[in-house]
């Protein structure tokens, strides 16, 4: 799937999940590339979101996916 053939949620979320680098090579995996992309994630929740916004974030990531948020911050720290 392709970035123009996104129409809803569920397909961002799929092509997201499945991305490996900019051109689509599935041979490789830009780490960074992924981090820009999460970055940006946060720039946008810094500039529109409430505090309140953040009080069910339990019930949206999976356990994994707060262990990837903690090795972050955790490599954020370090910097």
């Amino acid at each position: 799937m392709s970035i123009d053939e996104i129409k809803g949620w569920e397909q961002l979320i799929a092509f997201l999940e499945g991305w490996s680098t900019v051109d689509g090579d599935p041979d490789a995996y830009d780490p960074n590339g992924m981090l820009a992309l999460l970055g940006a994630c946060l720039t946008n929740l810094a500039k529109f979101s409430i505090d309140a916004d953040f009080d069910e974030i339990g019930e949206i990531y999976e356990p994994a996916q707060i262990e990837v948020l903690r090795k972050i911050l955790m490599a954020a720290d370090k910097a």
